[in-house]
């Protein structure tokens, strides 16, 4: 089973912006269980979050590892 932290990296590794709506949906959780994951990303810098746009992205750093881990 895939965890939630690895679902939300797996559909922003595309780069681009995603609605928190479209994140809560494809994952399958709450919006506040979401705002907590987002949130705790986001310290960590693994992705920006848009609070007033409701939107969010993957770091470039973070993008960049994901591609490369696979190509190992």
């Amino acid at each position: 089973m895939v965890s939630k932290i690895a679902q939300i990296l797996e559909i922003l590794g595309d780069g681009e912006w995603h609605s928190l709506l479209e994140l809560q949906d494809e994952v399958g959780v709450t919006n506040g269980r979401l705002l907590e994951v987002l949130g705790f990303l986001s310290q960590y810098e693994f992705l920006k979050v848009d609070y007033i746009n409701e939107r969010a992205i993957i770091a470039k750093k973070v993008q960049e590892f994901m591609a490369q881990k696979a190509t190992l």
